[in-house]
């Protein structure tokens, strides 16, 4: 079956491709998929993303009970005790422990509906937990590329669920490289390169829709490591603003880690360099696949850029779990360090309507505090 008519967002031509990879023949940006007006949860007792199968470019697939999350009210005074300003999404209940789960479930799809018979992934760790996972319960081959430094939790889960496992030395790029040269041999994408896996993403943000009753969230602040939460949150809403449900779009926010290049300089730069090793290793990246994405989604919502350090991810995680009850791996702290910081210094009015994405399980990553 052919692969559906792709936009490339800087040439603003469409395109028609047989076979991945998903990039532009002439600017070499990533492709997408066109914007599909939000229409709310058409089927209610479907599984899963599935839901929202009115507002996917494709109706159905398997689930393994992905989304649903809750969106909770801060109560502790270590964020913001009044229960109105500060919102946790809280991915870290997906079947697989974060929200990789929501594109695991379209990308498989997908690879299923355009007769692809084996997926390939280059992961920092959850998205290969998560893909081999959804792989498994397609019956799908697939090959995760991981740089050598993934946690072993994260490497147990890969390996459990019958996934081929190749690690690599370096960093992520060096994983996408060898990636890529399996693409290249007829393997399906199943990473962020794959547009399919932004729109399964995407649900995130119709259900934060639903859960605020409609309300617009005055700011979302959102992880940034290969680019693909960032940029479905941005698609998300942008496809409800286009329904008429919105009249205008939430402030994104990324965050990224003092460690790596600046946001805006990744978007230029054609290479990566060495970084160090980090705690919160879902965002080690120093490269964003999606970083020319995530740019554009802070700059057309007006959002800002957020830097933070490893002291102040692990103490918000340490409050998190002690004060709010909230267990997450150091990635998933990442917005709440990011929100203490912009409060601090002003970049945030604290009496913002602000949701803050908790993206991966505390089991996934064991680290002291």
């Amino acid at each position: 079956m052919a692969l559906p008519r792709l936009i490339c967002p800087t040439c603003r031509v469409t395109v028609h491709l047989e076979k991945p990879p998903f990039v532009c023949r002439d600017c070499g940006g990533l492709l997408s998929l066109p914007l599909l007006p939000y229409k709310g949860p058409q089927d209610v007792s479907a599984p899963g993303i599935w839901r929202f199968k009115a507002s996917l470019p494709l109706s159905s697939g398997v689930s393994l009970g992905e989304g649903d999350t809750p969106l909770l009210p801060a109560r502790s005074d270590r964020f913001a005790s009044d229960g109105k300003s500060l919102f946790f999404k809280i991915e870290t209940g997906n079947p697989t422990g974060s929200f990789k789960d929501r594109g695991s479930a379209s990308v498989t799809a997908a690879a299923v509906a355009h007769g692809f018979d084996r997926l390939v992934i280059a992961s920092t760790g959850n998205a290969g937990a998560s893909v081999s996972a959804y792989a498994g319960r397609q019956g799908l081959p697939l090959t995760v590329v991981v740089p050598s430094w993934v946690s072993e939790g994260k490497l147990t889960q890969i390996a459990f669920h019958g996934a081929a496992l190749k690690k690599v030395e370096g960093g992520f790029d060096d994983a996408e490289r060898e990636y890529s040269g399996l693409v290249d041999g007829g393997a399906f994408p199943a990473g962020s390169d794959n547009p399919f896996r932004t729109e399964g993403t995407k649900t995130v943000a119709f259900e934060i829709y639903e859960q605020m009753s409609g309300l617009k969230p005055d700011r979302i602040i959102v992880p940034v490591g290969t680019g693909n939460l960032i940029t479905a949150m941005h698609k998300g809403f942008r496809e409800i603003v286009e329904a008429g449900f919105l009249p205008d779009l939430p402030k994104i926010d990324a965050v990224q880690l003092a460690s790596v290049p600046p946001l805006r300089e990744q978007a230029q730069m054609s290479d990566s360099p060495t970084i160090p090793t980090s705690v919160a290793t879902g965002i080690n990246i120093a490269r964003a696949v999606l970083a020319r994405e995530a740019v554009n989604a802070v700059d057309e919502t007006g959002g800002s850029i957020h830097v933070v350090g490893e002291e102040e991810v692990l103490s918000a995680r340490g409050d998190l779990a002690r004060c709010e009850g909230i267990g997450t791996e150091p990635t998933g702290a990442v917005t709440v360090a990011a929100y203490r910081k912009a409060v601090s210094d002003g970049t945030v009015d604290s009496g913002e309507k602000v949701v803050v994405t908790i993206t991966g399980h505390v089991l996934k990553q064991s680290v002291p505090r």
